[in-house]
């Protein structure tokens, strides 16, 4: 069998994994199918080692971004007050807390502990959601 795969592979997948590409994005991007892409994981070390470096950081931006939205934090704001010529007079920063999101507190206790907050399987088979 012919294969599509190339010695430049593993450095365009691992840019395209920085940029936040998909894994099936990536495939495309490349010119080959998901089926071959995995394939190519498998029988590419560097490859695969490639892809895995891409992806650390942009899911590290993400995880932090997610414990922020979690926990809230403190962002700055410019506050911009225009003369009458529409020319700024004067600008002020203030702090502003920004709270916690339920819907990511949710989600960070679902995937990180699972086994105290995970969905689970009560009687009758209903879904009943775990309480510590």
């Amino acid at each position: 069998m012919k294969t599509k795969y190339q010695p430049d592979f593993p450095a365009r997948a691992k840019k395209l994994a920085e940029e936040g590409l998909l894994d099936e994005q990536i495939a495309g991007q490349l010119g080959v199918g998901t089926a071959a892409f995995y394939r190519y994981q498998e029988q590419h070390r560097e490859f695969r080692e490639a892809l895995k470096d891409g992806k650390k950081k942009p899911n590290e931006e993400i995880e932090a971004a997610l414990f922020k939205k979690a926990v809230g934090c403190t962002v700055q704001e410019r506050h911009v007050e225009l003369d009458a010529n529409q020319k700024p007079k004067k600008i002020t920063v203030v702090d502003r807390h920004v709270p916690g999101e339920v819907v990511a507190q949710i989600f960070w206790l679902k995937n990180r502990m699972r086994e105290r907050w995970g969905d689970v399987r009560g009687v009758n088979g209903r879904t009943e959601q775990g309480v510590p």
